[in-house]
């Protein structure tokens, strides 16, 4: 396995992956509404996902979302280990595909922010792979250490 980090076109990304649905943390979707209320109010949640996902379930979830992701939005991503984290499947294997290990709330917040690309740590085992997925993807300076 091969890992790297590359500056990915959010076009190229969002078929793949759309966590203001509301689907992967099982609540209802996350409306721009909500974010851009929780930024304009500064409501904010700093606290990690990981850290937190077993607490935070129904109406407590969504609303956690809504505010880690508008910490996101008005802040920028931090430049820390919780970087977003993608791991790319064969793209010809049946069912594979894109799946986000880290950051869905940093992709997210890139969304509504309208950036062009994000910066992610990709998982592959070809180097052709993440051109499969992501075109117009194209590796940063920095190496991964993972």
């Amino acid at each position: 396995m091969q890992t790297e980090f590359f500056l990915i076109p959010l076009d190229e990304l969002k078929p793949h992956v759309d966590p203001l649905a509301g689907t992967l943390w099982q609540c209802d979707p996350i409306q721009k509404k909500a974010v851009l209320d929780a930024v304009q109010n500064g409501e904010f949640d700093t606290r990690y996902w990981d850290d937190e996902k077993d607490d935070l379930v129904g109406r407590i979830g969504h609303s956690f979302h809504a505010r880690r992701i508008a910490n996101f939005v008005a802040n920028g991503p931090p430049v820390d280990e919780y970087s977003i984290q993608l791991f790319l499947g064969e793209a010809s294997a049946v069912g594979v595909g894109v799946t986000v290990n880290n950051g869905n709330h940093r992709i997210a917040a890139a969304i509504l922010r309208g950036d062009k690309t994000v910066r992610a740590l990709l998982y592959f085992s070809q180097i052709e792979v993440p051109y499969q997925y992501f075109p117009g993807a194209f590796p940063t300076a920095l190496r991964a250490h993972v």
